[in-house]
């Protein structure tokens, strides 16, 4: 069970910082185009937008990961990646390793992801910190329908015109 929860957490966190990729580009859209004047009715805009990329983004790496597309879900990462597991035990781990994670986990046919974004917070350092649940489904041996659900905390970055997820934790809901 340990390895099997550590494997869904290493893949979801791989395949959902491949979708975040694009949407940096969108976080990135002023505010200022926004004709208010009020300070908080900007702010809300701008947290919007924000989510509203967000959601985008995750619908990104959720199609990249339904289609197995390794490539695609690669560009979505830094090219180092930190990772928090369940427990808590970070590890640094560099974009082909998280690749690789992806080929492994495309390995079981049936298997498919569903994201939902919670939130979408911008950070001082002008990271975003995005948080929400998925599930994952694939059909066993027998052709039962498994489900893992669990919800995750991910930070993206801005390099270039890109989104890039840089931190990824994903954690298993009990059974």
């Amino acid at each position: 069970m340990k390895k099997t929860s550590q494997f869904f957490t290493i893949l979801f966190t791989a395949l959902f910082m491949a979708a975040f990729t694009s949407a940096i580009s969108a976080q990135v859209s002023p505010a200022s185009t926004t004709k208010t004047t009020s300070t908080s009715t900007t702010t809300a805009n701008a947290a919007g937008d924000m989510k509203t990329t967000m959601d985008n983004f995750a619908a990104k790496w959720q199609s990249a990961y339904n289609l197995k597309d390794a490539t695609a879900m690669g560009s979505l990462y830094d090219k180092s990646v930190v990772t928090v597991s369940p427990d808590g035990t970070t590890k640094t781990v560099t974009k082909e390793e998280v690749i690789r994670s992806l080929e492994s986990a495309f390995a079981v046919p049936s298997q498919r992801i569903e994201i939902k974004v919670g939130s979408a917070t911008p950070m001082p350092d002008g990271k975003v910190r995005i948080t929400g649940t998925y599930e994952v489904s694939r059909m066993d041996a027998n052709g039962q329908i498994i489900k893992e659900s669990g919800i995750f905390d991910h930070q993206t970055a801005n390099q270039g015109n890109e989104i890039v997820l840089v931190k990824t934790s994903a954690v298993p809901n009990k059974q």
